[in-house]
């Protein structure tokens, strides 16, 4: 083991750890310094070299500890005596001194030596584990539970936290995925996979994920898994970039020790903002407020989901995701076109008709409800188009097909109330628009 690794968190896209190196003393203060010092311990089981750090006793000099003159393992001593000279044995040994160099307070952590402070609430990678138990610590440290930024006795802010507090929300519903509501950007060679990984997280939420699904799944390929390295260090960007909640924790806490991670309810995809809004709207008291909670699920909808992804997102189709998603907005809109037209909302109607071709471009029942839109609107021209694009998606579908004869006299009737007459021969219409057969009646003749 060469070392400890203690984080101490992050400012500005820095990750600051305190590494103390065989025979050396790390000195630390602070009222939140035992917190970190009983969690580091078990923080060094995440590190390749982990299994070979053992626990110590509090005297650097006392007895040797069979375990580690067999495994020649470093021994991690936590005590309060002074630091002095070693006798070469290989020990690390950490001190709760008032003259710290290392001061980790309620809210930040100051190297005093580089007049450096920064927000402990971004302690990384286990900020949860790294501070104290609230409910143990309730009357010892009434700052934990204060919000994160809230100004101090003297009128000052504690820090600037409250800058990275708020919605996070990762926009699958537009042409490149991208995350709103970050603490602070993304590295830029992580982002793309950062954002996939956010979202990934999201969309099972609340359920834990593997890292092994991770690796293989969302951030390896079809010939091999990404490394290990490659979770922690796209997990690692993420969780700087996602900050921290209205509690002060982090919104992507680092993996469990049985490599399970988990992401917070503060961060959420509009996949699942919209799915929330139908819901709602289904158990709407008015129609009134249903169309407004429909037409908030629909507005969603920025672009083509996810056009310009050229790599990754994967998942997204096996897993089943866009097919619910689908599903979810043709439904939605098809009854909030209804709506709309019942309340005279013509132009809502059309908006949202075409927003929802952008996830669903291939849709009878949205086809059907572009009839009844153009319709809406007196345009004669539009009612043929939007019925000769419904017979162009059918035979697209089905070749051969034509749409039932139930639009056909929707169809029918919507001209008359547009003052046209309908053709009475609509089978000849069918038979004209159908494809011609490439099958010869007879054998071909040599």
């Amino acid at each position: 083991a060469p070392a400890v690794v203690i984080p101490l968190g992050d400012a500005e896209g820095v990750s600051w750890s305190l590494v103390i190196p065989r025979g050396a003393d790390g000195v630390l203060g602070g009222a939140q310094a035992a917190s970190v010092l009983g969690a580091a311990l078990d923080l060094q089981e995440e590190f390749i070299w982990g299994h070979m750090v053992l626990g110590g006793s509090s005297n650097p000099h006392g007895d040797s500890d069979p375990a580690l003159d067999e495994r020649g393992s470093l021994r991690f001593v936590v005590g309060d005596r002074p630091a002095g000279p070693h006798d070469g044995r290989d020990v690390a040994v950490m001190r709760r001194l008032d003259d710290a160099d290392v001061l980790i307070g309620d809210r930040c952590v100051t190297i005093r030596s580089l007049n450096v402070t920064f927000p402990a609430a971004l302690l990384s990678p286990v900020a949860e584990e790294l501070l104290a138990d609230p409910e143990e610590t309730a009357g010892d440290a009434p700052g934990l539970a204060e919000e994160p930024g809230a100004p101090r006795e003297d009128g000052e802010p504690d820090s600037d936290l409250g800058a990275s507090i708020g919605e996070v929300v990762v926009r699958l519903l537009t042409s490149e995925p991208r995350i709103d509501g970050l603490g602070a950007d993304l590295e830029p060679k992580r982002a793309r996979r950062a954002i996939e990984l956010v979202a990934y997280l999201a969309l099972h939420h609340p359920e834990a994920v593997t890292s092994d699904r991770l690796r293989s799944r969302v951030l390896g390929s079809s010939e091999a898994d990404a490394a290990a390295k490659t979770l922690f260090n796209v997990a690692s960007a993420a969780r700087r970039s996602l900050g921290v909640d209205h509690e002060g924790a982090p919104r992507l806490p680092a993996g469990s020790r049985q490599g399970l991670y988990r992401i917070s309810a503060s961060v959420t995809t509009d996949v699942d903002q919209l799915a929330a809004y139908v819901t709602m709207a289904a158990t709407a008291e008015g129609d009134e407020e249903a169309l407004a909670l429909l037409r908030a699920a629909v507005e969603l909808i920025e672009s083509e989901p996810m056009a310009t992804v050229l790599a990754g997102y994967e998942w997204f189709d096996a897993e089943g995701h866009r097919g619910r998603l689908e599903s979810l907005v043709e439904s939605a809109t098809c009854r909030m076109v209804a709506l709309a037209l019942e309340q005279g909302h013509t132009e809502l109607a059309t908006t949202g008709l075409a927003r929802a071709k952008m996830v669903v471009p291939f849709s009878e029942s949205l086809a059907e409800a572009a009839i009844e839109v153009a319709a809406a609107h007196g345009d004669p021209d539009g009612l043929r188009r939007a019925f000769s694009e419904m017979a162009r998606l059918v035979d697209e579908i089905d070749p051969g097909s034509w749409p039932s004869p139930a639009i056909e006299r929707r169809y029918a009737e919507l001209r008359r109330q547009l003052g046209e007459d309908p053709d009475p021969q609509a089978s000849f219409a069918a038979m004209d628009a159908a494809p011609r057969s490439t099958s010869p009646s007879a054998p071909a003749t040599l």
